[in-house]
């Protein structure tokens, strides 16, 4: 075959520009520190970096995940800690209580203290940790828990008919009647019993709910006139006195205590058993919150306010700290548990503080503990998840660098070398494609 001057020169020109090729992919290598910059350099590679950065950015995320819930579980150990130490500190005082010597007043001020740790005990329960409260389940942006003060109270004159007359005000814990002296001696109009409360020792009064009139029945023997409100727990009885009658109203004991209660979503108190929302809250409450530390592994990192109030009593039977503080307090007021008046039958409070009232304390405390040994084995799980997804990043980080990094030293060598093949190939062309008369010419 006739090799003529244009075959040589359109060799050289291919053969230059492969060179050319050659040399540019090797700068821009070494310019980006990457073997390839588009799938089309090398396909195969950019798919396995592609799955590489999904799992390292996968990893990444459980990671901020397990740090998240170390500091959840954390806070949690803490408050469950501090839990512990205000029901080591009312088991302290139940011991004292015990002692028969003791008198009404030191009985008096123990019961103020366990009533001021009620109040510690809701604000423990309603920690909060990164806009959730950590006891409140699912419905983590109520507070779990509330208590209802002790209060003042009075009864507003301004609704008793004209012939009536009232004095007294109910400040405190115990007991206390109020007096209407009355001047009718036919049937009784109908009393309206409008009740205000005071949270702040009297200094301002509202009034309080489930307000209206009531009626006033005559008794079966015919000596005076009562009524009933049974949701305030007052009682309104009547007694012949002179012409006119005495209707004294009772104020029940057991408002007087502080009583720690679950909180509903509208600020009011819950109750488990209620409505089917209520149950709903509580439910919510005590489920568990979910996170997952690795592809197909989820973990329940938090604990409900239900289960560190919740606890087996001695007889085995479902019990709360928050009907066992209201017993305390009770057999404190020298009451039975349910803050009625013991009669002969009726086991002794003092002998209950130190006796059931203790076991039963002792039974929370445990349950407690527990809630706290299983929260330092999840801490303890957490810090292993992390660990592994940390020594997991950085062999997808190698693998991922091996795949898609260039080697410095072997780039640099191959630079090298396309460069000496470019400079040869150029001078080879000054020899092989000779100057011609046409070249002088010009």
């Amino acid at each position: 075959m006739r090799v003529t001057n244009k075959m040589l020169s359109n060799n050289f020109l291919s053969d230059m520009n492969t060179n050319l090729q050659n040399l540019q992919t090797i700068q821009k290598q070494m310019s980006t520190g990457k073997l390839f910059s588009k799938p089309s350099d090398d396909p195969f590679s950019v798919a396995r970096s592609m799955q590489l950065h999904t799992n390292i950015n996968t990893n990444t995320m459980y990671n901020a995940n397990i740090k998240d819930t170390i500091n959840w579980l954390d806070t949690t150990d803490t408050a469950l800690k501090q839990t512990g130490d205000v029901f080591q500190r009312v088991r302290e005082l139940l011991v004292g209580s015990g002692n028969g010597t003791y008198s009404p007043s030191e009985k008096q001020k123990i019961k103020d203290e366990i009533n001021q740790r009620v109040s510690q005990l809701s604000q423990i329960l309603n920690t909060n940790f990164d806009g959730k409260y950590i006891f409140g389940g699912t419905r983590g942006t109520v507070k779990p828990t509330d208590v209802l003060n002790p209060f003042t109270s009075k009864i507003d004159t301004s609704t008793l008919p004209s012939e009536v007359s009232v004095s007294g005000v109910f400040t405190g814990t115990e007991t206390t009647n109020y007096t209407f002296d009355t001047d009718f001696t036919s049937n009784p109009p109908t009393l309206t019993l409008a009740r205000k409360i005071s949270t702040d020792g009297g200094d301002t009064w509202s009034i309080a709910t489930h307000d209206s009139p009531y009626n006033l029945t005559k008794d079966a023997d015919g000596k005076g006139y009562y009524a009933t409100v049974d949701d305030m727990k007052i009682y309104l009885n009547g007694n012949t006195s002179g012409n006119g009658y005495t209707f004294t109203v009772n104020v029940a004991n057991h408002i007087g205590n502080t009583k720690l209660v679950y909180a509903n979503k509208d600020g009011s108190s819950l109750n488990p058993a209620g409505t089917q929302d209520e149950k709903n809250q509580f439910a919510m409450i005590g489920t568990g919150l979910q996170t997952e530390v690795s592809q197909g592994v989820t973990m329940k990192y938090n604990v409900g306010a239900n289960e560190v109030l919740s606890f087996k009593n001695d007889k085995n039977a479902d019990d709360d700290v928050m009907q066992l503080f209201q017993r305390i307090t009770n057999h404190l007021d020298g009451k039975n548990a349910d803050g009625t008046d013991p009669t002969a039958t009726d086991p002794n409070p003092t002998t209950q503080l130190s006796g059931k009232d203790l076991k039963d304390l002792d039974s929370a405390i445990s349950n407690l503990l527990t809630l706290r040994s299983q929260v330092g084995a999840k801490q303890n799980r957490m810090e292993s998840a992390q660990t592994q997804n940390t020594d997991m990043n950085a062999s997808l980080t190698e693998i991922m660098s091996k795949t898609e990094d260039i080697d410095i030293t072997q780039k640099t060598m191959e630079y090298a070398t396309a460069q000496t093949v470019y400079l040869a190939s150029l001078q080879t062309s000054a020899k092989v494609i000779l100057p011609t008369l046409m070249d002088y010419l010009r």
